[in-house]
């Protein structure tokens, strides 16, 4: 389907309240010692030196034949954490394992439930996990460990799909009307707030006319510049009450969102691709996948998945 374009419009001058935004609270890193969980726990240390934010790294050991094997995976493992720990804390310049701000854990079962059930009842506030980790059979069937716990948890995770280098400056945020997307955008404005030359790309898609809608926005029959003229002061008003001072810009399109999502990622050169999720459960819900999980596997960036937190 051929793309309605509105030409993105500088945002307005809005009102910002006084200081920083919020920092992030605590941080539940999945490390599984492959190489991607090592860049999701330097990602993490980098928000944990950045925000003060307490860091916990996690593994999940394999349910074992036997004791002896159980035994060994446990001791391998728990020589590996220590190590994690070591470096962790030297990358800290000391102040995380001294202050009670550094955690280490294991615990044994299946790795996504595990991770989904130790970051809610840890009140984290973002999980951290590489993008693939360990696989069993099964899970090649519906996705990676990465794709089970935004499938199945209570919490924001950060996708982290290479090492990183500096902080974001260049996220692109989609919003769908969503509440979760709204919580997409305010996570992604902290996660770079900081960079001095830090740009906000915002997007949100129409879907074509006969496909269903996600969000609580009211879309279509509304005209695309009408929805942009909303958003924009929609937008602008969200960032201000946050006390975000950050540049920003709107782009409203037509057509599928996990690929223009995607597309979007490519053209602005993206270094972070944020989204929200509905929740939605069951086998309809895991053969029709989700735009969270598309773009999971589509980008060749970080990706964000928000969700609004599961009372405790």
């Amino acid at each position: 389907m051929a793309v309605d374009r509105v030409e993105p419009v500088a945002a307005p001058a809005v009102a910002r309240r006084a200081g920083r935004p919020a920092p992030l609270g605590n941080i539940l890193v999945a490390s599984d010692f492959e190489e991607d969980a090592g860049w999701a726990l330097d990602r993490a240390l980098q928000l944990c030196r950045r925000d003060g934010a307490s860091l916990e790294v996690f593994h999940v050991l394999p349910t074992p034949h036997d004791d002896a094997d159980a035994a060994q995976l446990a001791t391998a493992a728990g020589q590996r954490l220590a190590q994690a720990r070591r470096a962790a804390a030297s990358s800290l310049c000391g102040r995380g394992a001294d202050d009670g701000l550094l955690f280490v854990a294991l615990a044994r079962g299946a790795a996504y439930a595990q991770i989904a059930d130790r970051a809610h009842h840890g009140h984290a506030e973002l999980i951290v996990v590489g993008r693939h980790g360990e696989r069993t059979f099964g899970e090649l069937l519906i996705g990676s460990t990465a794709e089970r716990v935004v499938r199945t948890g209570s919490t924001s995770v950060l996708v982290v799909a290479g090492p990183p280098t500096a902080p974001y400056r260049r996220p692109l945020v989609a919003l769908d009307g969503s509440a979760s997307a709204r919580l997409a955008l305010e996570l992604a404005a902290r996660l770079c707030a900081g960079s001095a030359d830090a740009e906000l790309d915002v997007v949100h898609v129409i879907p074509p006319a006969h496909a269903p809608i996600g969000g609580d926005l009211p879309l279509a029959p509304t005209a695309p510049r009408e929805v942009a003229r909303r958003l924009r002061a929609e937008v602008g008003a969200w960032l201000a009450e946050l006390g975000v001072d950050v540049a920003w810009r709107l782009d409203v399109v037509e057509g599928d969102p996990r690929a223009q999502i995607l597309a979007a990622a490519r053209a602005r050169g993206s270094d972070l691709v944020a989204v929200g999720t509905h929740g939605r459960t069951g086998l309809r819900r895991a053969l029709l996948g989700s735009v969270a999980e598309a773009v999971i596997r589509g980008a060749a960036t970080d990706v964000l998945v928000a969700r609004l937190p599961a009372a405790s």
